[in-house]
């Protein structure tokens, strides 16, 4: 039996780090009733989801799959469907990651159904360097 307990934490916004963890940025005490704000919503260590909310209505969340190493390769993005339900309507981000340094090296934006995506490019101490259009 697992009996690691889920913890939330409020931010003003959120990133993944060229580690590959997501990170909140500038935390709050709690969620924000005007504007937008994050909630990462975490079990253990590990971050399960973020729900994204804007002047104190949840308005997206998302989640991740994480590699061996625990780094974030997918991020998907949820927005409520006309069913009170939820689908993957907005972006997914992809990552890559050199093998020597284990910082992103590469954050592919795609969105559900189209074949073309951003593809940005970072050099070996995760500095952003490029960004260009590809068909995938």
């Amino acid at each position: 039996m697992n009996t690691e307990s889920k913890s939330e934490q409020w931010y003003r916004d959120l990133d993944i780090s060229p580690e590959g963890k997501p990170t909140g940025i500038k935390q709050l005490t709690a969620k924000l009733p005007a504007g937008v704000c994050y909630c990462i919503i975490s079990k253990g260590k590990v971050i399960e989801r973020v729900d994204v909310y804007e002047d104190g209505q949840k308005i997206h969340y998302k989640e991740f799959t994480y590699d061996k190493f625990g780094r974030v390769i997918e991020n998907k993005m949820y927005s409520p469907d006309k069913n009170g339900g939820w689908q993957n309507k907005d972006d997914i981000w992809y990552y890559e990651y050199d093998e020597t340094s284990g910082l992103r090296q590469k954050k592919i934006i795609k969105m559900p159904g189209s074949s073309v995506a951003r593809e940005i490019l970072y050099d070996r101490q995760g500095n952003r360097t490029g960004e260009t259009l590809i068909t995938t």
